[in-house]
């Protein structure tokens, strides 16, 4: 399904499949997939699995946990 916002959010949507809400209703959703799809974590607190690649696990380094920074810290670039 392609959709180009238009901005109206009171927009009916036309398209195959049918989709009967409107077009406020596909953004939120939208924003919810992309919201779901989207992590952000420290560096260092997961490592790629070795025989998998595309699959994470903890990392459990030898010098102990991983300092993880504060709100303040991470205000910064």
């Amino acid at each position: 399904m392609k959709v180009l916002f238009s901005g109206d959010v009171n927009r009916p949507i036309f398209t195959n499949p049918f989709f009967m809400q409107p077009e406020k209703v596909l953004l939120r959703a939208q924003i919810g997939r992309i919201a779901h799809s989207t992590t952000l974590t420290c560096k260092g607190l997961y490592r790629f699995q070795e025989e998998n690649d595309r699959e994470i696990e903890d990392n459990t380094p030898e010098e102990g946990d991983i300092k993880k920074p504060s709100v303040a810290e991470m205000k910064s670039i």
